[in-house]
């Protein structure tokens, strides 16, 4: 770490920076306090023997120790704990992430101290991952696979009936295929939220988790993008299935879209803009004829970032979009085109890669193709 000074309080749950610097996960938000690079831990009797032997941080402190200091009959807000320790630590300015609580923000500015507000990435090494992080990474994303192989199985060994399609006797949903897909994760320690299995005109909104019967001859978007609940680090791909017999336009759509990972992946080494990146698969799909905008009132074709970072977040920085930057040695980053259109479905096509000098690794190794 930096020899920074800084203040964090927050839940590590939702706030992932927080559990960067100490390595310490708990339910509830804690003060974390850093002077020149020396991590003090401010924890509750609840947690505090636990985050000395849990935690890496250099000193944990007693709140209730911190607190007895202020007032001996009761326990001051933290906004007040939080001041008195930076007066005894003679620490007059400080920065703090962007998520920093304003209450607490506004009080201590109040005080007079002087707050630098940092914006996302507040570690800025967090965007290049180190070997063991690319190892948890990798883990996740090989059991994120394994989760894929169930759907792709299911998928495949499925009867068409009419409209819907049936696999041992059961009629194959979206509710049905995130049930297999999520009680495997927990399984192997894994837990997905917002799993999509998105089928036909679902598809076409990227974020649509998807309900109801899987219908032949239509896209079926799966995307799964699970955290380890060891390691914490999230593994995240999709793929796009079809049962039966896919029309002529959504086979053109897919060869499009795998076109333009391709072309992204190829692109992919330390030193290239992000932009160049993005703007070489909006340009491949503008050549196939693929137009992006509003189409009778909602967006279609290519309308989301090429891919993001991927660590303790699902979604981290640097995006690969049309936005300054370079891609960088170590950065670990989705590389997910995809189309979308009103009436034909949605395609979608994601890998994990990392980033290395000369080109890439690539996490995946799952086959593409539009036929489980």
């Amino acid at each position: 770490m930096e020899k920074r000074s800084y203040v964090m309080y927050a839940c590590p749950e939702t706030e992932s920076n927080i559990y960067y610097a100490t390595g310490f996960m708990a339910p509830d938000p804690f003060l974390l306090i850093v002077r020149n690079g020396v991590r003090y831990m401010v924890m509750s009797d609840l947690e505090i023997d636990r985050a000395k032997k849990q935690s890496k941080v250099e000193e944990v402190i007693s709140l209730s120790k911190t607190a007895a200091e202020i007032d001996k009959n009761s326990m001051p807000p933290i906004e007040v704990i939080i001041e008195h320790l930076l007066k005894k630590f003679r620490m007059k300015s400080f920065e703090v992430p962007a998520t920093f609580p304003s209450l607490i923000y506004s009080h201590l500015i109040s005080k007079g101290f002087k707050i630098t507000i940092v914006p996302d990435p507040f570690f800025s090494e967090r965007a290049y991952k180190r070997q063991d992080e690319i190892k948890h990474i990798a883990h996740s994303q090989k059991i994120t696979e394994e989760a894929m192989a169930k759907v792709a199985y299911i998928l495949k060994e499925s009867n068409i009936r009419g409209k819907r399609i049936y696999f041992d006797g059961t009629c194959v949903t979206s509710e049905y295929l995130k049930k297999v897909i999520n009680i495997f994760l927990m399984e192997k320690n894994m837990v997905g939220a917002h799993t999509i299995v998105a089928c036909g005109n679902d598809a076409v909104d990227p974020h649509n988790e998807g309900a109801g019967p899987i219908r032949p001859n239509e896209s079926i978007i799966v995307d799964i993008f699970p955290r380890s609940m060891e390691t914490l680090y999230f593994g995240d791909m999709t793929r796009t299935f079809v049962v039966g017999k896919p029309s002529e336009a959504l086979l053109r759509l897919y060869d499009a879209v795998l076109t333009a990972q391709n072309k992204a992946l190829s692109m992919i080494k330390d030193g290239v803009l992000l932009a160049d990146v993005h703007k070489a698969v909006q340009n491949v799909f503008e050549q196939l004829g693929y137009k992006t905008g509003l189409i009778k009132g909602r967006m279609q074709g290519f309308f989301h970032s090429t891919g993001h970072g991927l660590g303790l977040d699902i979604h981290e920085p640097f995006r690969i979009a049309n936005v300054p930057g370079y891609l960088r040695t170590g950065m670990v980053q989705s590389v997910e085109p995809g189309l979308y259109y009103y009436g034909i479905g949605g395609v979608r096509i994601e890998d994990l890669i990392v980033v290395q000098k000369n080109g890439l690794i690539n996490l995946n190794r799952f086959p593409k193709s539009i036929f489980p």
